[in-house]
């Protein structure tokens, strides 16, 4: 399969490099003591909050941050993320399903910007030369 065109577009209109759209709203869920709609090219979350409970600190993930902000809980940092893979001789930023699905090697950064940490660093190298991995965190 082409997962890049002779034109330097992905499948889903995007060049390697490019991120897919990101959009968030808060409030979404009318019921809800907090509540978001968090979406990322084709991708739609929603998340929600019922029955506020107290906590000192709280660490979470990208749609989950925006509805527990809604609800008024408090968090010691948001985690930020991001995803790179090598296809057919191609590095691409932000892997969508089927792109991550198609068996290449791929890395996964989650960090928390507040507290300088990374908290996640997942990676799918087997079979691949270590030159891909220094690639990879170049691209990172």
């Amino acid at each position: 399969m082409e997962y890049v065109s002779p034109e330097g577009l992905r499948l889903d209109g995007r060049r390697p490099m490019e991120m897919r759209q990101i959009r968030g709203e808060i409030g979404a869920v009318s019921r809800a003591d907090g509540s978001a709609v968090f979406e990322m090219g084709n991708t739609k979350v929603i998340a929600a909050v019922y029955g506020r409970r107290e906590r000192n600190k709280i660490c979470m993930h990208k749609y989950r941050n925006l509805a527990l902000a809604d609800a008024g809980i408090p968090m010691c940092n948001l985690v930020a993320s991001c995803s790179a893979g090598y296809l057919n001789s191609t590095a691409l930023l932000d892997l969508n399903y089927v792109e991550d699905s198609a068996g290449g090697p791929d890395v996964t950064v989650g960090i928390l910007p507040k507290l300088d940490k990374v908290t996640l660093l997942q990676g799918s190298f087997l079979g691949f030369g270590s030159e891909l991995v220094d690639e990879f965190f170049i691209l990172m």
